[in-house]
């Protein structure tokens, strides 16, 4: 059995001298022994003090945690091949229309990428939010977990929304409405970090969970830097497109563009300066260099959360084994409230 932590409050007899609630069923442990169990439920008593740590969570709650991350692994490499996919497709598609892909084939294009993996980013959202069975015999109305797989359900239906908005046949404010759900999308990757971090704590691994943080931060500040380029990149560029007309006179007709006679318009370009091309080349080139290197990172991260969470359910697996033997199992765990 796991030793009583350091800041634990003991009477001298060993008792809990503090007030200690029992996580499956909030009876107040104090006064009781360390080594026994609730006597409510059975519980050890060890564990309702060491609680917070995952190792003493309920392992089939922790194999679910396992699954939701395995699947956000999946969820890359089904993004990487089908992102691959589509351009092949649409390169296939323009090469057999004599040129540029036909409209009514770019819809099913980003449908065979996005459906797939948003289906896969709600499955693992919905594992990650799992409820902990833990004590508490009902949910309040409004939580995080909750909040989260709603955004995350309406992002999909702004997915959809859109796609059905840009294919032409709804009109421009369904795609408006689109843009707006997507705030879903946004909640929902904040979310899923957030999570992930608190896990990271309890068991804890600071690192783990600093590197959590710095990439929740980090990917969406590299993806404002991405738009903040190709916004500038237009607006610079179509402020240096604007053309000057210049009247010329023909050659060989000898007439000076100030006289009258025959004279010729054109319609010439400005040219960009090589400071603005400069700028418009290394700003968008910097943000897909740490888009790359984050996106590395957010896959490295997912590894070591698989890892964590592989040996987590290892040790919570051997300790619920040891209650058994000695005695102090723990009872079958309250459904989780969804």
């Amino acid at each position: 059995m796991e030793p009583p932590p350091d800041a634990l409050p003991l009477s001298p007899d060993g008792s809990i001298a503090i007030d200690v609630n029992c996580l499956h069923c909030g009876y107040n442990l104090r006064g009781l022994l360390f080594a026994g169990r609730c006597p409510e439920c059975g519980t050890p008593i060890g564990r309702s003090v060491h609680g917070n740590l995952l190792r003493f969570a309920d392992p089939q709650w922790l194999r679910r945690l396992l699954l939701g991350v395995r699947l956000a692994l999946w969820n890359v490499l089904v993004g990487l091949l089908g992102f691959a996919g589509a351009c092949v497709g649409g390169a296939l598609l323009v090469g057999f229309s004599g040129g540029g892909t036909p409209p009514e084939a770019a819809p099913l294009l980003r449908f065979a990428v996005f459906v797939p993996v948003e289906c896969l980013s709600l499955a693992s959202l919905w594992l990650i939010t799992s409820q902990e069975p833990r004590v508490s015999p009902t949910e309040d109305p409004v939580t995080l977990r909750r909040v989260l797989r709603g955004f995350a359900i309406l992002g999909i239906v702004a997915t959809v929304i859109g796609e059905l908005a840009q294919a032409g046949s709804w009109h421009w404010t369904v795609g408006a409405l689109a843009a707006c759900l997507q705030l879903g999308f946004i909640v929902s990757f904040f979310g899923w970090f957030v999570f992930m971090r608190r896990f990271a704590r309890r068991i804890p691994d600071w690192r783990l969970a600093r590197s959590t943080t710095v990439l929740m931060w980090g990917l969406p500040s590299i993806a404002l830097v991405l738009t903040a380029g190709v916004l500038l990149a237009g607006i610079v560029g179509s402020r240096y497109a604007a053309t000057t007309t210049l009247t010329v006179a023909p050659t060989g007709t000898g007439y000076a563009t100030s006289l009258p006679g025959p004279t010729t318009t054109m319609a010439v370009s400005s040219p960009l300066p090589a400071s603005v091309m400069m700028a418009l080349f290394v700003l968008p080139c910097t943000g897909i260099v740490f888009l790359i290197v984050f996106g590395i990172w957010y896959v490295l991260l997912l590894f070591g959360y698989r890892r964590m969470f592989a040996t987590t359910l290892g040790q919570a697996r051997e300790l619920a084994a040891e209650g058994e033997a000695t005695g102090l199992s723990v009872p079958d765990a309250p459904p989780a409230l969804e």
